[in-house]
């Protein structure tokens, strides 16, 4: 299963001249509350430094896109090499790229410049054993130790918990019950 997950704060896309950088991962910090329609739980998610290395990056294509919409291509990193430049620091996981000169990238630089894009997400995947789950009251935390595969980075304009520095844009699988947990979840967090 791949998922999306987006980030705010210190991940929102800052650009000089035509070059778009931030954050697409950040260690440490604990998302918003999220729903495992798979598991029917609430979890938090937790990133730890390690879990993206060099030698992922190194045999990944990582895609720089426009809203995870792979047809909005604006960078590209293949196996560490690119238009894309990839960085990991004691922060997280720092791109950077040129946007090109084409109507998706003037679209992003315009967008980012009004203010309309606000955040930074990454599209992954991981086995079972990259992460570990503990309770923590009603809350379940997921802590991911690394990761199988980081599939795009990607500028977007409405992540989804804004209030703070982690945010979660979606999940790929989702149902219907995962909709209506979400909703009331909104509703108790006044969100």
């Amino acid at each position: 299963m791949t998922e999306l997950r987006s980030f705010a704060g210190i991940a929102t896309p800052q650009m000089s001249g035509r070059k778009i950088s931030g954050y697409a991962i950040v260690f440490n910090v604990k998302s918003g509350v999220m729903y495992d329609s798979e598991n029917r739980r609430m979890f938090q998610e937790v990133i730890e430094p390690g879990a993206i290395t060099h030698d992922l990056l190194k045999r990944s294509d990582v895609k720089a896109v426009l809203h995870h919409d792979p047809q909005k291509l604006l960078a590209r990193s293949n196996k560490g090499t690119g238009t894309l430049t990839l960085t990991i620091d004691s922060r997280g996981l720092f791109y950077s790229f040129d946007a090109p000169n084409t109507t998706d990238g003037n679209d992003a630089i315009e967008m980012i410049r009004r203010g309309d894009i606000s955040g930074s997400s990454f599209k992954f995947s991981l086995n079972e054993k990259d992460s570990t789950w503990t309770k923590q009251g009603e809350v379940w935390i997921r802590k991911i130790k690394s990761f199988r595969q980081l599939y795009d980075v990607s500028i977007v304009s409405d992540p989804a918990y804004s209030q703070t520095s982690v945010t979660v844009r979606s999940m790929e699988k989702r149902n219907e019950s995962w909709k209506v947990n979400l909703e009331l979840l909104k509703q108790k967090n006044k969100l």
